[in-house]
């Protein structure tokens, strides 16, 4: 289902435009995007490596997972950048 969803809005012109932007001033070669973006495509054709968020506690009235959005984006980061 959420694929749909993301198929769907991928396909609005908005969406479009916005990724005409970001790879236009974003993915130039020698960019650091542009690294970060080409080791994760290398680093994701596999399963060999798997980032692992426990968000258990996000049951317990803490601040949940979504809220968190900054975390995860640098434990993203990190994880896939590095070896």
């Amino acid at each position: 289902v959420a694929y749909t969803y993301m198929a769907a809005f991928a396909a609005t012109a908005l969406a479009k435009r916005d990724s005409a932007r970001f790879s236009y001033g974003c993915q130039q070669p020698g960019s650091a995007s542009r690294f970060a973006t080409d080791r994760i495509d290398a680093v994701g054709a596999s399963l060999d490596r798997v980032l692992v968020i426990d968000a258990s506690c996000a049951c317990n009235g803490d601040n949940g997972i979504g809220n968190l959005f900054g975390d995860y984006s640098m434990w993203f980061t990190v994880a896939a950048l590095s070896d």
